[in-house]
C-alpha cells in the first residue's frame, strides 16, 4: 500500500514472493497469501503476482492451487545442474526436477525466471559454465545470477570455519558471472540481476562473514564486459601508429558501465596504451549496448 501512494508511471505492478519456497508452504497457507493479493488485483491496483519456489516443489496437485489467481511469473530457484555440487550443497534435489519444472511451467503457460548461485560446495569454473548451458538450453524468460555468501550460522559457515569451503574471492565471482552472462545474453536470454541486493544482513559483516560481497555486484560484472569490448575494439584497430587519442563512443546510460567501477576501466587502459589519451563520449543515438571506438 506504501509503494502504491508513490507517484509516477508503472509499466507493471507485481506483488511478489520471495525469500522462501513459496510452493513449499501448506497449501492452506498459499491460498491465504494469494486470495490477499488476488484481491489486489481484482481492485486493480497491481496487475499479477510473481513467486520463487525450489524446482521439487512444482507439481501438478500444487499448481492446481493456482489456477483461480492472477500468477504471471514463476521463478525456479536451480542453483545448480551439475549433480555433485548439488548433492554436496545438500540441496535436496536432482538436475532433473529443474527439467521436470521448467517443461511443467511452459506448458501451463506461466512467464519463467531461473536463479542461479557460483561458489557453492565443489563448483567450479566449468561446472557453472555447464549449468548456464543446461539452464539456456530450457530457454527460460530471464535469469539472475549470485554468488554464494557465507552466512553466520548456516551450514556452509561450520564448513568454512573447519576449513572445508573457501569461498570466491570478488574478482573471481566477477570473472566467472561475466562468462555467464555472455552465455545467456548469445542466446537472448536476458539477465535481469546479478549479485544480491544490499539489505542490514549483507552489509552486517557479523552476519555475511565471508564471500563476494559488492553493493554493486552487477555494475561490476557490466564494467568488465564493456571494458573486453573496448579492447577487441582496439585490438581490431591495430594501433600500431601509437595515436594520441581514442575516443569511445556510447549510450549516454551505459557511460558509468564503460568507465568502471570507480574509473576502473579508464585506469586500465591507461596502463595498457599509457600513450594515449581516452576520452568517453555520450551519444544518444547509439542503443545502450553499443560501443564505438575512434
Amino acid at each position: 500500500q506504501r509503494y502504491l501512494k508513490y507517484r509516477g508511471e508503472r509499466r507493471r505492478v507485481q506483488l511478489s514472493f520471495y525469500g522462501g519456497t513459496f510452493l513449499g508452504l501448506a497449501d492452506h497457507h498459499i491460498k491465504e497469501l494469494l486470495d490477499t493479493a488476488g484481491e489486489l488485483c481484482h481492485e486493480n491496483k497491481i496487475d499479477s503476482i510473481r513467486f520463487s519456489t525450489r524446482p521439487d516443489t512444482v507439481l501438478k496437485k500444487k499448481l492446481a492451487l493456482l489456477k483461480e489467481y492472477p500468477v504471471a511469473t514463476i521463478e525456479l530457484g536451480v542453483q545448480s545442474m551439475d549433480e555433485r555440487v548439488l548433492t554436496l550443497s545438500r540441496r535436496g534435489h536432482d538436475a532433473q526436477s529443474t527439467v521436470d519444472a521448467a517443461k511443467m511451467l511452459a506448458n501451463y503457460g506461466y512467464e519463467t525466471g531461473m536463479q542461479m548461485m557460483v561458489g557453492l560446495p565443489g563448483d567450479t569454473r566449468e561446472t557453472a559454465e555447464k549449468t548456464a548451458q543446461a539452464m539456456a538450453a530450457l530457454k527460460p524468460d530471464f535469469v539472475r545470477i549470485y554468488p554464494l555468501i557465507v552466512l553466520a550460522g548456516s551450514r556452509v559457515h561450520a564448513w568454512y570455519l573447519k576449513g572445508d569451503y573457501t569461498p570466491l574471492s570478488l574478482d573471481e565471482a566477477v570473472a566467472q558471472v561475466k562468462e555467464l552472462h555472455l552465455i545467456f545474453s548469445q542466446r537472448n536470454i536476458p539477465v535481469i540481476r546479478m549479485g544480491l541486493q544490499a539489505s542490514d544482513l549483507l552489509l552486517d559483516p557479523e552476519q555475511a562473514v565471508a564471500g563476494p560481497w559488492h553493493p554493486a555486484f552487477g555494475h561490476l560484472v557490466l564494467g568488465e564486459l564493456f571494458l573486453d569490448r573496448i579492447l577487441k575494439e582496439l585490438k581490431e584497430l591495430q594501433l600500431s601508429a601509437a595515436p594520441s587519442h581514442v575516443t569511445i563512443k556510447v549510450h549516454p546510460f551505459s557511460i558509468p558501465r564503460c568507465r568502471g567501477d570507480k574509473n576502473r576501466n579508464m585506469k586500465k587502459l591507461k596502463t595498457i596504451y599509457p600513450q594515449v589519451r581516452f576520452t568517453v563520449k555520450g551519444d544518444r543515438n547509439m542503443e545502450r549496448d553499443e560501443i564505438v571506438v575512434e
